[in-house]
């Protein structure tokens, strides 16, 4: 009796480790989505979904959600997801940086820039946040406030950098004094990120800097 005991626990332990957890499918969605293709990325939706059906206030699992709605173009789902994820945890700077991100893509620049600020007061060193928030300032012409940000971007330690190098911080921060008729300052930003390999900027430099 004691052996089919012990059969039937072991049976029921092999059941358990198989069954998929919201952190196992939240996990397998960031790999999924990791492929970068319209299927993975439905995919990925989908194993984002059931963690959310087994944790509802899997904030991290909407953020990612939406990154990938994003992806295959559902804008406005995605959108939706960004202010759940926020609404679970207010603290969530990441999907703040990703809702401002939205918002600069529908051009509501007002909405992103306070976006950024709310993840830069969450985290002052969030070098994704000043950049962004830069892009946001120049698509406002407040040249002088975008070349501020880059400034922070450079400031901030590059290992803690998820996205952006300096070449595209110089690259853009040569532009806004461009912009502002900085032929000198531009133009030295221009060949700085040329040098980093940013080697785009060597055609801007023959547009704008002869």
């Amino acid at each position: 009796m004691k052996n089919i005991y012990f059969l039937l626990l072991a049976f029921s332990l092999v059941g358990r480790s198989f069954s998929q957890t919201a952190t196992g499918y939240f996990k397998s969605g960031k790999i999924q989505f990791k492929k970068f293709t319209e299927q993975s990325s439905l995919e990925a939706i989908e194993s984002f979904s059931k963690a959310i059906e087994l944790n509802p206030k899997y904030a991290e699992a909407y953020n990612s959600r939406a990154i990938a709605k994003n992806y295959i173009g559902e804008y406005q789902e995605a959108m939706a997801d960004f202010n759940m994820a926020i609404e679970l945890n207010p603290k969530y700077g990441e999907a703040y940086d990703n809702r401002g991100h939205e918002k600069d893509a529908e051009k509501d620049f007002f909405g992103a820039i306070d976006d950024y600020n709310k993840a830069i007061e969450i985290n002052p060193k969030d070098a994704t946040a000043y950049f962004e928030r830069a892009i946001a300032k120049s698509g406002l012409k407040d040249y002088i406030g975008a070349i501020a940000d880059y400034n922070k971007v450079l400031e901030v330690n590059p290992k803690e950098r998820e996205y952006y190098t300096d070449a595209m911080v110089y690259f853009n921060r040569g532009h806004c004094k461009l912009e502002l008729s900085d032929k000198y300052g531009g133009c030295l930003d221009l060949s700085k990120s040329g040098e980093l390999g940013f080697r785009i900027a060597y055609d801007e430099i023959e547009k704008y800097c002869q």
